[in-house]
């Protein structure tokens, strides 16, 4: 045995190399690199500073803890560093819930066991860590908060007896999970063909990613929930059937081989046009199939509203068809009609759309609505009074952008990585609101057009002045038109960092995980 640093009444322990627990996950190399044994909840950090180890790349802790202890483990653990802590071992802990968020984002975290007294697991605690590969639920655990688990790495997950409670989107998103099991005494969820159900609330809360080919939704059902097909990469078609009654959003996100959508004709709540789905009305289009086959989509003029994620990956650079391994560019030109006022958050994301009109109509741009699009130029109409974050963010192709004179406010990283940008003609008299990072990570050097506003205005304001700084400024007369020149044209390709080859595979800062936990994030902060 390896000897303590302190002695026994400090309660505090390195690791021994004895007999290890039957429950060690057999590749976690950090266990138990130290234990830390505590008598009162909250006091875990000063028990553990006692130590002053120079390892803590795995801990386990002994005794009561509370939001305060477990906070700091996570703490430790969001170094995103070599030595940063790895493994967490709470099985000798005591303590009911781990918060919301608790440990969400924490690329580094390999290995958690959980504490045998754990009744729930709120929303979104484990959401992200994408290095986290195994989660042995236990036998005292009630509820699973929504997105707790949301894009993971599990290959395997089993649903104790006592789960009663399972949020939407809990188990989102786990591409790699092969093997789903539920306890034969759970009588409150049902797992046949990899669709999971709460039986009681009628609800379908996921189809996992091991499910191939079409889903025809029970008639029991009447909900679709959130993500509930999140990453359910092989599903080419998808029935729902009159019983539904509501469907959350996302529900069909990251369905790369996704053909089409039927809806029975007797549902009055949605219905199926050409397999694309909308509200019973038509008022709002939900989701574009992302290989569905076509260059060009016509919306129908009914439609007032682009759902969240409407066309997401849609002809993209990752949907595929039944040829394993290859992409195709499908749809290339979305037409939207005048009468749509909304365009939702993420509506074309990850899409290789080219070419999209932005009616008069519309007033609401969501967050990264056309992030990693293949557009090259857009004109935001009058009315429309902010940009949100990374609107037109990793939009490599985008050269040029007009923005109205009603524009107020504009969100962080709207351009992003978007490094062909080369014009950007304004019409706001006065320089726009922005986020203090709206202008980041542009590898660009745009000039921006004034047309009609106050050049000094402009460069008075810290962050147009960075904007300008990194191209130029000029006034463009109100009305006048601006023209590109073939030589303007040519030296478009000394704009961006990462020339010559495709530089949509080898620069995308974010994946769509971290993207979308951003996105998560800034909801919250405004809710408060």
């Amino acid at each position: 045995m390896k000897k303590d640093i302190f002695s026994s009444s400090d309660n505090i322990s390195s690791g021994g190399e004895g007999e290890q627990p039957i429950y060690r996950q057999d590749n976690d190399t950090f266990f138990n690199r130290i234990t830390v044994e505590v008598n009162e909840p909250g006091t875990l950090e000063e028990k553990f500073n006692h130590l002053n180890s120079k390892d803590m790349t795995g801990i386990r802790v002994v005794g009561p803890i509370d939001d305060k202890d477990l906070a700091f483990l996570a703490k430790l653990s969001s170094g995103n560093e070599l030595d940063s802590l790895h493994s967490i071992n709470l099985h000798d802990a005591v303590v009911t819930r781990i918060p919301d968020k608790c440990f969400e984002g924490l690329a580094y975290l390999t290995h958690f066991y959980f504490p045998q007294t754990l009744k729930a697991i709120g929303s979104y605690a484990f959401a992200y860590c994408n290095a986290l590969q195994e989660a042995v639920l236990p036998n005292s655990l009630e509820s699973i908060g929504e997105k707790a688990f949301v894009h993971l790495h599990l290959k395997k997950l089993n649903l104790p007896a006592s789960v009663t409670n399972i949020g939407e989107g809990a188990f989102a998103g786990i591409k790699e999970l092969q093997e789903v099991t539920i306890d034969k005494a759970n009588t409150a969820f049902r797992l046949e063909d990899g669709l999971l159900t709460d039986i009681k609330g009628k609800k379908l809360l996921q189809c996992f990613n091991y499910r191939k080919g079409d889903v025809h939704i029970a008639e029991t059902i009447e909900t679709i929930g959130t993500l509930a097909f999140g990453r359910a990469q092989e599903i080419t078609a998808v029935y729902i059937p009159v019983s539904v009654t509501h469907i959350g959003n996302d529900a069909f996100a990251s369905m790369y081989a996704l053909e089409r959508i039927e809806v029975a004709v007797e549902n009055t709540h949605y219905c199926s046009v050409d397999g694309v789905l909308f509200d019973k009305q038509q008022t709002m289009l939900i989701s574009y199939p992302p290989s569905k086959k076509a260059d060009t989509y016509i919306v129908p003029a009914s439609v007032r509203r682009l759902a969240t994620g409407a066309f997401q990956e849609a002809g993209g650079q990752n949907t595929h068809t039944a040829t394993k391994g290859k992409s195709v560019h499908g749809l290339k030109e979305v037409v939207l009609p005048e009468g749509l006022e909304t365009i939702g958050d993420n509506a074309f994301l990850f899409s290789g759309v080219e070419k999209v009109n932005i009616p008069s109509t519309v007033r609401t741009l969501g967050h990264n609505c056309f992030y990693y699009t293949d557009i090259e130029t857009m004109s935001i109409p009058e009315g429309v009074e902010r940009l949100e974050e990374g609107t037109f963010a990793a939009c490599y192709s985008l050269k040029k952008v007009v923005l109205p004179s009603t524009l107020t406010y504009i969100g962080a990283g709207v351009f992003e990585l978007s490094d062909a940008l080369a014009h950007i003609e304004i019409h706001t008299p006065i320089p726009p609101r922005c986020d203090a990072e709206a202008f980041s990570k542009l590898g660009a050097a745009p000039q921006l057009h004034i047309a009609g506003g106050d050049i000094a205005a402009y460069k008075a304001d810290a962050h147009w002045a960075e904007l300008i700084n990194k191209g130029s400024a000029r006034h463009l007369a109100s009305g006048a038109p601006l023209k590109d020149t073939k030589e303007k044209a040519q030296n478009l390709k000394g704009l961006s960092r990462y020339q010559p080859v495709d530089p949509r595979l080898a620069i995308l800062a974010e994946d769509l995980n971290e993207l979308r936990r951003r996105q998560e994030q800034h909801k919250d902060n405004a809710k408060k």
